[in-house]
């Protein structure tokens, strides 16, 4: 259970980075335009990935991978 508990800390802190870095996106392509963005795209995709490994690792281990809800704190 204990390797559960420390897998949904990493997949949090994922899914907080994986917003921030979608928000900054949005704000980036809204004020300078896509390409400017894009650079940061790369990054953003890493952290998806990331985060579909790992809920898919929690699930096998048995356990409930955390929302994006429980990730901000609501």
């Amino acid at each position: 259970m204990h390797h559960i508990e420390t897998l949904n800390k990493i997949l949090k802190d994922e899914l907080s980075a994986t917003e921030m870095y979608h928000q900054a996106l949005d704000k980036l392509r809204d004020d300078v335009g896509l390409d400017e963005s894009e650079s940061l795209r790369p990054i953003y995709e890493n952290h998806k990935d990331v985060i579909f490994r790992l809920q898919a690792l929690i699930i096998r281990l048995g356990g409930t991978p955390c929302e994006v809800s429980e990730a901000r704190g609501t």
